[in-house]
């Protein structure tokens, strides 16, 4: 099992939302997700994460980043990984 199309790097202003995407091989091997080395929760309260899966495709959706949310995230299975930044900058405030 091999990541046939990787994460990407991201950069969004605050409270855009961003999907993380990434491809494997083949079907039939669940991804765990990680921030900065931590594993993110597969059953999110807050409405923070999404994660989704169709047939080889996995993705993670964040849907309201706050610059707090930049950092590494990671897609993880078995022993195969891929891993990506996300950057999110405040917004500019207009005078």
């Amino acid at each position: 099992m091999t990541f046939a199309s990787p994460l990407t790097d991201q950069a969004v202003v605050e409270h855009e939302p961003v999907t993380f995407l990434c491809k494997l091989s083949k079907p039939g091997k669940a991804v765990k997700w990680y921030k900065d080395g931590k594993p993110l929760p597969e059953i999110n309260r807050k409405g923070h994460y999404f994660m989704g899966i169709q047939d080889i495709e996995y993705t993670l959706h964040i849907q309201d980043p706050g610059v707090h949310d930049s950092g590494e995230y990671k897609a993880k299975v078995g022993e195969q990984e891929s891993s990506a930044r996300l950057k999110v900058t405040g917004m500019k405030i207009q005078s």
